[in-house]
């Protein structure tokens, strides 16, 4: 690990072990509770809102180290924050962190090594997708749909396995990247172990099948890489207690 790796780390676990504004304030005025149904982190955040401006913000809840602490670095950035600038930020944070956006604020550094891990990125954007919903009203329905609809297709995702490793693909961290519109079109860049793996033609397919019978899902488009290289380092928790790693 890098000195640089490691100062983020800190950075991580000082917020996981302190967090700021845990709490909800008494005067909000706007409050969202979400859930990460792929691990069953939950927080519950609350804004107090004057003149389109964040007067105060809190959070409640229960969630990992990455999770409490980006909740907490998102509550301690956006306070005093106009709603445009929050969204913004809300917004250019979840691009960054999925789809290799720009980094919208060096104090978000620390979580940019989150992006080669999907597994974690629910992780990572609860708490500013519950800030997004919350400032997204009187769009919030739409935002909320949007937000469902990504929770049904993981847990489609979790019921597809490699037929060589019990543990299914999402927690294996085989899923690089899931884009996911308003209007159900989905998107997934996918890997395999090796370019070798015997299933590299039929496991593609297998995903598309599934994800295809979701419900609110229009279209699917299943893409193939090996770059960068799958590592055992991508899977998730869950998938290393299982394969007792």
């Amino acid at each position: 690990m890098t000195l640089i790796e490691t100062l983020y780390q800190d950075v991580i676990l000082e917020h996981a072990r302190r967090p700021r504004h845990l709490g909800l304030p008494q005067k909000a005025n706007r409050k969202i509770t979400l859930r990460n149904q792929t691990c069953g982190d939950h927080f519950t955040v609350a804004v107090v809102l004057d003149n389109e401006k964040i007067i105060d913000i809190g959070f409640i809840g229960t969630g990992c180290a990455i999770a409490t602490a980006a909740a907490s670095l998102m509550a301690e950035m956006t306070i005093t924050s106009s709603t445009t600038e929050a969204l913004e930020l809300a917004q250019a944070t979840h691009l960054h962190l999925t789809a290799n956006g720009e980094l919208p604020h060096l104090r978000l550094a620390p979580f940019s090594g989150v992006r080669d891990h999907p597994n974690r990125h629910g992780c990572a954007l609860l708490s500013w997708r519950a800030l997004e919903a919350l400032l997204a009203e009187p769009t919030t329905t739409v935002v909320q749909k949007k937000l469902a609809l990504e929770e049904r297709i993981i847990a489609a995702l979790k019921t597809v396995f490699d037929p060589e490793v019990p543990v299914n693909i999402y927690d294996l961290g085989f899923i690089y990247k899931l884009t996911v519109t308003e209007d159900g079109k989905v998107t997934i860049l996918m890997t395999l172990t090796t370019p070798h793996c015997p299933v590299a033609e039929s496991l593609p397919r297998e995903v598309e099948r599934r994800i295809a019978t979701v419900d609110g899902v229009s279209t699917v488009s299943v893409a193939l890489t090996f770059t960068p290289p799958w590592t055992k380092e991508k899977m998730s928790n869950d998938a290393r207690l299982a394969l007792g790693i």
